[in-house]
């Protein structure tokens, strides 16, 4: 029994079936890191605005003394 040939369209699909999972591998990673960085700065952001707010405050509470 000979073999069967290979089938150049299957082999075209698996690479083509790769590539997209690879493409949608780094877009979820982009999003991943997207996500945390902003999620970063507006932490960082929410800080710095409570910072000033409570030196603001010990400032006038310490003229009023």
């Amino acid at each position: 029994m000979v073999p069967l040939a290979p089938m150049p369209s299957m082999a075209m699909l698996i690479i083509m079936k790769a590539k997209w999972y690879q493409s949608e591998i780094e877009n979820i990673l982009v999003r991943v890191i997207s996500y945390a960085r902003l999620e970063n700065e507006q932490r960082n952001s929410t800080n710095n605005i409570l910072e000033s707010r409570i030196m603001v405050l010990g400032k006038l509470y310490l003229t009023e003394l």
